[in-house]
């Protein structure tokens, strides 16, 4: 009796150290998914990001400096591009966990990007090409509020990811 009671429970034991594998398993290749679609875009994200910066610094130091806006463009464009394929190949991935909805969280982080590239980047553009002496103020102050809430938001994703990477892997 004693005997059965131990395998029985044994075969439980394993049976559900077998199962959690395979949800840890799936977690991770969600996660994984999920990550390699942030950082497929990047490089190039950062670049546009870089040369914003690089931009504004320069017509802070020389009001009448002239910025090359056709690179600055082209670069938009890939941006952009990447940006929207990247989100259509997050929305395609399943979700594994509502309650955490890291999925829902990367998501919004990407929507703000579009935003970004369709909205105060574009405005930038303008404010770079335009020859006014206060393009440093008008720049700033499209670009810095934005930027402030994508990297809020990359935390917060971030730190789902760690928070859930150390309880369940």
């Amino acid at each position: 009796r004693k005997l059965l009671l131990s395998i029985l429970l044994t075969y439980t034991f394993f049976t559900s150290c077998g199962q959690n594998r395979v949800e840890t398993i799936q977690a991770r290749a969600y996660f994984d998914s999920i990550n390699f679609q942030i950082n497929a875009n990047r490089d190039l994200q950062q670049s546009l990001i870089d040369k914003a910066t690089v931009a504004i610094l320069t017509i802070k130091e020389d009001k009448s400096a002239t910025i090359d806006t056709k690179s600055f463009q082209q670069l938009l464009d890939s941006a952009k591009k990447n940006n929207i394929l990247r989100q259509q190949n997050i929305e395609k991935i399943a979700e594994v966990d509502a309650a955490i909805n890291y999925k829902g969280k990367v998501l919004d982080y990407v929507q703000h990007f579009n935003n970004f590239y369709e909205k105060e980047f574009k405005d930038f553009l303008v404010i770079l090409n335009d020859k006014e002496q206060d393009r440093f103020a008008k720049g700033a102050a499209i670009l810095m509020p934005k930027l402030k809430l994508i990297k809020e938001r990359e935390i917060e994703f971030k730190n789902i990811f760690f928070l859930y990477d150390s309880v369940n892997f």
